[in-house]
């Protein structure tokens, strides 16, 4: 569609019609959606920082969803699955789901002395939580409507991604950094 405004766009600077304005359209919907992301991650950070009350602990809550975010990319670039404006609503979603995980374990990390290692009620609660998303999120994935089924597919790959971060990274993580206390 670039293309096409392009060349219409030579031979006459001033045209307009139904395809440029759904390129214009669509252009502008991704920009509001990556500013929407930044500013969700902004507001959810500032919550954090004010809820643990020092700056490493919110940064290890992060690491799941941005973590998750980078997999979740990689796997839509190994698919070949496209980022468009029907499914660019991840991004800011993804965020505040994504950081919820991290939050959970985080406090039990801050809550047990000594070596951590995660409990139980920790573990299923992020797990249950997490798959609760997955399948609400995957069951867009049989709609009718394309726009719907991508968004699913690319929501149901990023909560995945960031359910094995919190559930595997986070937790060796915060392992290896309670070794000395």
């Amino acid at each position: 569609l670039r293309q096409f405004v392009d060349e219409v766009k030579s031979v006459d600077p001033t045209a307009t019609g139904k395809p440029l304005q759904t390129y214009y359209a669509s252009r502008q919907m991704q920009r509001t959606y990556i500013h929407a992301a930044i500013y969700a991650l902004i507001a959810i950070t500032i919550a954090i920082i004010l809820d643990f009350g020092n700056l490493r602990d919110p940064l290890l809550a992060l690491l799941p969803m941005a973590l998750g975010v980078v997999q979740m990319f990689g796997l839509m670039g190994l698919f070949d699955i496209p980022l468009n404006a029907a499914n660019m609503i991840v991004l800011p979603l993804l965020l505040g789901i994504g950081l919820d995980t991290g939050v959970h374990m985080v406090h039990d990390y801050r809550s047990q002395p000594g070596r951590y290692r995660i409990s139980g009620s920790t573990a299923v609660s992020v797990l249950i939580t997490a798959l609760t998303t997955i399948v609400g999120f995957g069951a867009l994935m049989i709609a009718s409507h394309r726009g719907l089924q991508s968004l699913g597919r690319v929501m149901t790959i990023g909560a995945a991604c960031c359910l094995f971060t919190s559930l595997v990274t986070l937790p060796a993580l915060l392992t290896w950094l309670s070794r000395t206390r």
